[in-house]
């Protein structure tokens, strides 16, 4: 049997480990294009999409089925959802990295 994919929960470990994660990411990213002071710029655009991707993801997922909402299948819900993940994360990575790059110029 395959997992629900509208099951969107972490323990608390697990949203440490995903925090670390990206300040590791952030850090090498920023150390290698030479703009070390501007890696906190980069953290926080970049967590802030990562984050609220992730919050936008589970509102859609976990949205009373009710009305325009009824009609739709689970598995559309889903998409939508995952498609919103994608929108706020792409948004905080292409400011954080724009930012990086409009520094490094």
């Amino acid at each position: 049997m395959y997992p629900d994919p509208l099951v969107l929960h972490q323990s608390k470990s697990s949203a440490r480990r995903s925090v670390a994660a990206i300040l590791y990411g952030a850090f090498s990213f920023a150390i290698c294009s030479l703009a070390a002071f501007s890696v906190w710029a980069f953290f926080i655009f970049h967590s802030a999409g990562y984050f609220a991707g992730g919050h936008a993801m589970a509102w859609i997922a976990h949205y009373p089925r009710t009305g325009y909402w009824s009609e739709i299948s689970k598995t559309h819900i889903s998409q939508m959802a995952k498609l919103s993940w994608g929108l706020f994360y792409g948004t905080g990575f292409g400011a954080g990295i724009g930012y990086l790059f409009a520094v490094c110029k």
